[in-house]
């Protein structure tokens, strides 16, 4: 009895693995024999045995799993470090550019004329005095900007026909007044290469195609339309224009009954840089 009490105080020690507790004090009870202790004895080591192999490895696994994360880690680490140089780098780039920009601009502005060179001065009081002339008897000065920007007024554009022009009668910029809302047409102030640009967008399941055209003729080509949604199309083009020279949008072709959404269809443009004469350097 004695070697009995001993084997169930061990059973009742094992409370965290497989066994039933309860079950063993019960089987404990009817120990009759030292081999069934035995028996008992070896059945349990065993049990603990293969907790311990799991134990050992969910271990290894947790091992294995920290290893990769400190890998991951080193990793990042060398990623960040070198995404931190290449900002340094840039920083510095953008530090030099703008020093290089800003000497720039001060030679410009210190380029003097040559004090001891009376012909050099007088050549530059002549380009100047012609440059003005030409200036206030060609119409808007060099320094005068010319760009403008409007959409159509109203949700649901309808009636679209052939060759119809768009007129974008809601203006955010006219400047010079260059742009007519009332015919959708803009009228180029000054010689010089314009950028255009022309956005249309049609309600679902409708196409039509549009055109940006330099008195008449066409320059650029625009496509809207989506089998299944709304469908957005625009382009931009540079074109040089001569003083008087008119530009506007107009239909091309499109499906029966397109509609258009107007306060996205819109139409802009600006001067890149005047040509006219009075932009020429005179000759000395």
């Amino acid at each position: 009895m004695e070697l009995t009490t001993v084997f169930l105080l061990w059973v009742l020690l094992l409370d965290k693995t497989a066994f039933n507790r309860a079950d063993f004090q019960k089987n404990a009870e009817d120990i009759k024999s030292e081999g069934e202790i035995k028996e008992y004895s070896e059945a349990i080591i065993q049990k603990v045995l293969e907790e311990f192999n799991v134990l050992r490895e969910e271990i290894a696994s947790m091992r294995d799993t920290q290893h990769l994360m400190q890998n991951e880690l080193v990793v990042f680490k060398e990623k960040l470090s070198v995404s931190l140089e290449q900002g340094k780098k840039m920083e510095q780039d953008n530090l030099k550019l703008r020093l290089e920009n800003e000497n720039l601009i001060k030679q410009i502005e210190n380029i003097t004329l040559d004090k001891n060179s009376p012909n050099e001065r007088l050549r530059h009081v002549e380009m100047m005095t012609k440059r003005s002339t030409l200036s206030s008897s060609a119409g808007p000065s060099t320094t005068s900007p010319v760009a403008f920007y409007a959409v159509m007024n109203g949700n649901d554009i309808a009636n679209i026909h052939n060759s119809q022009v768009l007129v974008y009668d809601n203006i955010h910029v006219n400047s010079l007044n260059a742009y007519n809302k009332h015919n959708g047409k803009f009228t180029a102030p000054v010689k010089g290469i314009y950028v255009f640009f022309a956005n249309v967008l049609t309600f679902l399941g409708k196409k039509l195609e549009a055109l940006i055209v330099r008195n008449g003729v066409n320059f650029c080509n625009i496509y809207a339309g989506d089998g299944t949604g709304y469908g957005s199309g625009s382009n931009m083009a540079v074109v040089a224009l001569e003083v008087g020279d008119v530009v506007w949008v107009k239909v091309h072709v499109h499906d029966p009954g397109v509609h258009l959404d107007g306060p996205w269809t819109s139409f802009s443009g600006f001067l890149l840089y005047d040509t006219s004469e009075h932009w020429i350097h005179v000759e000395p």
